[in-house]
């Protein structure tokens, strides 16, 4: 009787111990319950390297765990954009999103010209994540998360779909023409690339809420983030405003 009292015993401390703590397999968006919770402003946004950026340190180690950045593209085709992105930094950490095998398409147009007795030939390739029609061809695919961004109140659990990636929260639109090719004097042909903004949509200018997938000591922790994508004339920053992760 007394083994068996003892062997109770021992097997109730070894449960109130921490690695037997229970998490809830399923959280809303903006409930800090049970959560530990961080805010964020602008001074908390570093800069280097033609990009600003915010680092989220989830299980307080002193290393960051997702990286939310504004980034600079410099190009003479393209100008000066500037694209926001979330990343995962640890291999424990995946976002929330449907795990989708995304097709790029090629899209061709030409269009012929006459003026003063030249021939004028256009070719335009346009590159996009939406087929435009039928005769379009497949140019290439890959896996990626389509990542969620979600409003307070809606809930999300361990039955999603979480992948550890790097995210763009929103894409830009650009093209250029190759210098024309002619052969002879009277006819001309060129071609031109446009790549398409619809291949990643964050919505814009309003608060919303990016979940994750946090692995600590071999428990799995639910947590999310929440951000504001703003646009300003074609560029695209994202601001921090607060994380949680389950305690």
């Amino acid at each position: 009787m007394k083994k068996s009292l003892f062997f109770t015993l021992v097997l109730a401390a070894i449960c109130l111990m921490p690695s037997c703590k229970k998490y809830a397999s399923e959280i809303a968006f903006g409930d800090t319950a049970g959560m530990r919770v961080a805010t964020y402003d602008n001074t908390d946004m570093q800069s280097a390297h033609y990009e600003s950026y915010y680092e989220i340190d989830l299980n307080n180690y002193g290393q960051c765990d997702i990286k939310l950045f504004s980034q600079l593209i410099a190009s003479a085709a393209i100008g000066d954009p500037i694209v926001s992105y979330i990343k995962c930094k640890n291999k424990d950490i995946a976002l929330l999103g449907d795990i989708i095998l995304q097709e790029h398409y090629i899209h061709t147009d030409t269009t012929v010209t006459v003026q003063e007795g030249v021939t004028f030939q256009r070719i335009t390739k346009t590159h996009t994540c939406e087929r435009v029609d039928n005769t379009d061809i497949v140019e290439d695919s890959e896996e990626k998360l389509s990542l969620t961004a979600a409003n307070a109140g809606e809930s999300f659990g361990l039955e999603n779909s979480f992948l550890s990636t790097e995210v763009a929260l929103n894409g830009f639109s650009y093209g250029f023409c190759d210098d024309p090719e002619s052969w002879g004097t009277d006819f001309v042909t060129q071609q031109c690339d446009n790549y398409n903004n619809d291949c990643d949509y964050f919505p814009l200018n309003k608060e919303q809420y990016v979940g994750f997938k946090f692995n600590k000591n071999g428990r799995d922790h639910l947590g999310w983030i929440k951000i504001i994508l703003e646009e300003n004339m074609g560029d695209y920053y994202v601001r921090l405003i607060e994380s949680a992760v389950q305690k």
